[in-house]
């Protein structure tokens, strides 16, 4: 019986050390890993938006959810000429797909990266690939949008074959952004996107 105590007090220490070091190294860590995807995430800007210049955050808080994760004015000469968008999609094959997107103040999309996703390889994970990308430019903000083949026309974005429930988190999350944009604008996206929920 003694022995039985000595060793769950020995334990009880080795959880308590082992929790500590953990939480030690957490929040060593974290700001570390926080400030490693914003400096990602603001080489994607550029990537997305030609020529962007600065960035501000939007003052339209009411745009933010769970997916639409942040809003930036896309700043080019001094002035507003579009929106960057940062997006976590609703949940994929494996997992939420985050993605910036930018958009000139008239709709047109500018651009789309993927900053991370865990789809699987050789499916959803081909999201990640420049033909992807590609199918959105020639896509517009200005209504909903669906997806087929290459997309690439204003109202496509790109189906990624054999891979329809990352096409469908990705077109989920497209639409929000579609909805966010009209509200930013007074665009008359907002209300046809959504019923794509």
């Amino acid at each position: 019986m003694k022995k039985s105590v000595e060793y769950a007090v020995k334990l009880f220490v080795i959880c308590a050390i082992a929790t500590l070091v953990l939480a030690f190294t957490n929040n060593a860590t974290a700001p570390v890993i926080e400030e490693a995807q914003k400096q990602k995430e603001l080489k994607a800007f550029t990537e997305v938006f030609p020529g962007l210049e600065e960035t501000k955050p939007v003052a339209d808080k009411s745009v933010l959810n769970d997916n639409i994760v942040s809003v930036n004015e896309a700043i080019v000469g001094g002035k507003t000429e579009g929106y960057l968008y940062s997006v976590n999609s609703p949940v994929g094959y494996d997992g939420p797909i985050s993605f910036v997107v930018g958009a000139k103040t008239d709709g047109t999309v500018t651009g789309m990266k993927i900053i991370n996703q865990t789809e699987t390889t050789g499916f959803g994970a081909s999201v990640a690939k420049p033909e992807y990308a590609a199918g959105m430019q020639g896509v517009s903000l200005n209504q909903t949008l669906k997806m087929e083949g290459a997309g690439g026309k204003p109202d496509v974005m790109p189906a990624i074959s054999g891979a329809t429930r990352t096409s469908t988190a990705m077109l989920k999350a497209m639409n929000m952004v579609v909805e966010a944009q009209a509200k930013l604008t007074g665009g008359a996206g907002q209300s046809n996107a959504s019923e794509t929920k």
